[in-house]
């Protein structure tokens, strides 16, 4: 992308880290010019984000949404549970498709992984008689 840019003589070109790749890069310079681009308030971000990260819930991890949600998929996927719905509202309708490529990659390790499937519609359970 960076030799692109430059032959194409872009008028601003914002380099990364390249020792931050994948998920991790959300957060560094990468995933802040895209933030910014996005119309995202990065400084109401990073301050939120500094507040979050100093604050007691970092000491408790339980008690953090993302910690919950990855130990309650690494206790089913240990029992034999290997496929996860995402079903998304309509103000974060788009975080599904993200979320899919994250738990696709991040769990597809050593010939065992949760198979992530974003905007199936949700289905009413059939109930036995």
């Amino acid at each position: 992308m960076q030799a692109v840019a430059e032959a194409d003589k872009f008028s601003l070109i914002c380099y990364g880290d390249p020792s931050i790749g994948g998920r991790y890069s959300a957060l560094s310079d990468f995933g802040m010019v895209a933030g910014a681009i996005a119309g995202i308030d990065i400084p109401r971000f990073l301050e939120r984000a500094s507040t979050w990260a100093n604050s007691a819930a970092i000491r408790m991890p339980r008690k953090i949404p993302g910690v919950s949600l990855g130990l309650a998929l690494g206790t089913l996927a240990k029992n034999g549970h290997d496929k996860i719905t995402i079903v998304a509202s309509p103000a974060i309708y788009d975080l599904g498709a993200w979320l899919e490529q994250l738990i696709a990659e991040s769990t597809g390790k050593i010939g065992r992984a949760l198979i992530p499937v974003d905007r199936e519609p949700p289905r009413r359970r059939l109930l036995r008689q």
